[in-house]
């Protein structure tokens, strides 16, 4: 059995397809030969003038589950036979209801246009058991058709497909390459977009077309002479302004597509877009209808480079005289101290000039070389290029010198407004305890200056502290047999009491030192709250504090005391200082730096027993 699939493109074509499930698919088209392995060639016809040109594809797939196992996917070419073999491997027996997809894919490239006599084909299908109808639908993207029949169960099942497909196909006119000899096309060029413009300067003043047809029997018109399709087209004079230039594609049966190129060329033009400098600002800032500008460097910029953009890429441009490519930086140009012209000429592609003057001023010197002070260091180490050091002196240096040192020995230094020699130590300058700003000031030659500032800090003066000494000649039998104290009203319970003192002896000892309540008691609220009351006095300065919440309060009438109970520890002498106790942070002693006389606040020595001791204030 036999099925016929016919298509007609300006002629029909005829293709028969013969498929057998018993080992492989034979599809032929006016049989050729047979290869040796049994397989039929298919033979399709040469594609007809104004259908499919080359670079078209037909292609045939066969499948059992949806998916293309197996294919030919072979180009078209004009006047030419192209041979296909399609095949399958067998498909097991006793299956039932397994579904074959047949796919016959014409794939034409661009953007062709088809008309169909029927959209759809239908497919009838004869099996050993059973019989069933399928359609073939068109596809979206590229020209498909597929249908898809139902087979039954059995051996070696036979199947017949026959159906038709018409088209008549419009060959493209498309252009799929465009490119102009000068410029760039806007935007990028794409065979689907008819219009595009293109800048070119002034000394462009011809210019040259090349496009490419996508169906290579097309003709091609540019400005309406005819252009191969590949090659330049004859030169097109371009006048300053916009040129429109039409681009015809035209095809055998007299249809045509017009693209669409607009070349403005630039009217000839002697000024500069751009202009910039490799150091400095140019005052003002540049604008295009500008010519006169002003910059200032520094001393030590002794050359420079500017670099000037031309608008019109035909002109010309010579820096001092030099010739200097637009947009490029010019040759260096050495500076002299004070005023250095510099001048920019642009030519124009038709002789036109302009002119631009850039006036750079470079400082005189007024740097330093050096800088010393009589005492103290630097901070940091002298530079030329660091205005402001620091430096600090102990408080006996009452007084300090600078010695400024200019780098040009035509500059004037002055410091503290006080006229100094380069080299020399300036005038002896007074030092206030902290902070003192000294001001060195170097004036250039040409009125340039340059402003270095030291502060020198001198550090305050060191004031001893004044110490009261108790010097025990006979410590007694008992620790309060030495007393020195002071009274303090008002102990209260549940206040917050903190005893600080500062205390060294002539040797190793321990005392006692607490608040004792008065009234009779005598209970004391260090002990009372279960902390020691003993202190290890040592020989280095140490500072001693306790904290505790009182458990105990003023007994009737009583004062309560801070007392140092110094005895028991035979002959020494301690040293006392910074004595301190708040409640609740409040102070409750007077005199505790012993800074006013020893009667101020603290009582006389009390001495029982065999006791012996005298106190006096050690002065700083």
């Amino acid at each position: 059995m036999n099925a016929k699939f016919s298509v007609k493109a300006a002629e029909t074509l005829t293709l028969v397809f013969l498929l057998f499930f018993t080992g492989f698919i034979i599809c032929s088209c006016e049989k050729d030969e047979s290869p040796e392995d049994g397989n039929e060639n298919i033979v399709i016809p040469s594609a007809p003038v104004g259908g499919l040109w080359e670079g078209s594809n037909i292609s045939f797939y066969v499948s059992d589950d949806g998916s293309r196992i197996t294919g030919v996917n072979s180009p078209l070419e004009n006047n030419r036979s192209v041979g296909m073999i399609i095949s399958v491997n067998s498909t097991s027996s006793g299956v039932s209801a397994v579904k074959t997809y047949i796919y016959a894919d014409i794939i034409i490239k661009d953007d062709s246009t088809f008309e169909y006599e029927d959209d759809n084909i239908v497919l009838q299908g004869k099996f050993t058991s059973s019989d069933t109808a399928g359609r073939l639908n068109k596809a979206d993207g590229s020209v498909s058709y597929s249908g898809e029949v139902n087979r039954g169960s059995g051996s070696d099942p036979t199947l017949l497909i026959e159906g038709s497909l018409s088209w008549n196909a419009c060959p493209s006119l498309s252009l799929s390459y465009l490119t102009i000899s000068s410029g760039d096309l806007s935007p990028v060029f794409s065979s689907s977009v008819y219009n595009y413009t293109a800048n070119v300067g002034y000394n462009i003043s011809n210019i040259t077309i090349t496009p490419i047809a996508y169906n290579p029997q097309a003709t091609i018109f540019i400005d309406s002479v005819l252009c191969n399709s590949g090659n330049s087209s004859q030169s097109i004079c371009l006048d300053v302004g916009e040129n429109t230039i039409p681009i015809e594609v035209k095809a055998p049966d007299g249809t045509t597509k017009s693209y669409t190129i607009r070349i403005t060329r630039v009217a000839a033009n002697a000024a500069l877009s751009a202009l910039t400098m490799s150091t400095g600002q140019l005052e003002p800032e540049f604008s295009g209808a500008g010519t006169a500008y002003t910059a200032t460097v520094n001393y030590d910029v002794s050359g420079i480079t500017v670099t000037p953009t031309s608008v019109d890429p035909g002109a010309t441009i010579t820096v001092n005289s030099v010739p200097c490519a637009s947009g490029s930086p010019s040759q260096s140009i050495s500076l002299n101290v004070g005023e250095n012209n510099i001048l920019i000429k642009v030519t124009g592609p038709d002789e036109s000039v302009n002119e631009y003057l850039v006036v750079v001023t470079r400082r005189g010197n007024a740097y330093l070389s050096d800088l010393a002070v009589s005492s103290g260091t630097l901070t940091p180490t002298f530079s030329k290029n660091v205005m402001s050091y620091e430096a600090t002196v102990e408080n006996s240096i009452e007084s300090i010198t600078v010695t400024p040192e200019a780098e040009d020995d035509n500059a004037t230094i002055y410091v503290n407004s006080v006229l100094c020699t380069s080299g020399n130590p300036s005038q002896t300058i007074s030092l206030d305890e902290g902070e003192n700003h000294i001001t060195i000031e170097v004036i250039a030659q040409d009125g340039t200056t340059n402003d270095y500032v030291l502060h020198v800090t001198r550090t305050p003066a060191v004031i001893p502290e004044r110490l009261v000494l108790i010097s025990i000649t006979d410590g007694g039998s008992n620790y309060w047999h030495v007393q020195f104290s002071q009274n303090i009203k008002g102990l209260k319970v549940g206040v917050y009491y903190t005893i600080t003192f500062d205390a060294y002896a002539s040797q190793n000892v321990t005392i006692m030192c607490d608040i004792n309540q008065g009234g009779g008691s005598y209970q004391q609220v260090l002990n009372a709250a279960g902390i020691s009351p003993f202190f290890h006095i040592t020989t280095s300065k140490t500072t001693f504090s306790e904290a505790v919440i009182s458990t105990i309060a003023d007994e009737g009438n009583g004062v309560s005391a801070l007392q140092f109970n110094l005895g028991l520890q035979g002959a020494y002498d301690i040293y006392i200082d910074n004595v301190s106790v708040t409640a609740d942070g409040e102070e409750q002693i007077n005199n505790g730096d012993f800074s006013l006389p020893i009667t101020t606040g603290w009582n006389i020595l009390y001495l029982e027993g065999t006791g012996a001791a005298t106190v006096s204030i050690i002065e700083p």
